[in-house]
C-alpha cells in the first residue's frame, strides 16, 4: 500500500543517527521508522523487535475476544516493516548497561556524525 500525505521534514539537522536494537519494538519501531528513507540518515545497532503494527481487540457473542492486527507501520516510501528494521550498521549492543563513552553503538554513531561534518557534509 501507499503511505498518503507529504512526509514531515526535520528543520535545522542534516544527519541523524538512530540507534536501535532488540528492544525497540512499538512505538519506538514506528518512531525509527518515521526515520528510513530520509537523506542524511543511518541507522546502527541490531535489528528491532518486529512490533510495528496497530491491532485492534474485537468481541465476540460469545464473549470470547480476537486481537488482530489491523495494519503495519510504513516508511515514507510505503514500505512496510511487519519482521522489524535492519541496521545501516550492525553492531552488537553490551550484554549490560554502559555508559554512553563505553556504548559501541553510541561511538560508532557520533564517529559517523563527526566523520560527516568534517567532511562538509551539509
Amino acid at each position: 500500500s501507499r503511505v498518503d500525505g507529504t512526509p514531515y521534514k526535520v528543520e535545522g539537522v542534516s544527519k541523524i543517527a538512530v540507534l536501535i536494537d532488540n528492544w525497540t519494538g512499538s512505538s519506538g519501531e514506528a518512531l525509527a521508522i518515521a526515520f528510513r528513507g530520509r537523506p542524511q540518515t543511518r541507522f546502527f545497532g541490531e535489528h528491532t523487535q518486529g512490533a510495528s503494527t496497530a491491532n485492534e481487540v474485537f468481541n465476540l457473542p460469545d464473549g470470547a475476544a480476537m486481537w488482530l492486527t489491523i495494519g503495519v507501520d510504513a516508511d515514507r516510501t510505503g514500505k512496510q516493516y511487519m519482521n522489524g528494521i535492519d541496521p545501516d550498521e550492525v553492531i552488537k549492543q553490551p550484554e549490560r548497561a554502559v555508559p554512553a563513552d563505553q556504548d559501541p553503538v553510541v561511538q560508532r554513531a557520533l564517529i559517523w556524525l563527526t566523520h560527516q561534518v568534517a567532511a562538509g557534509w551539509k
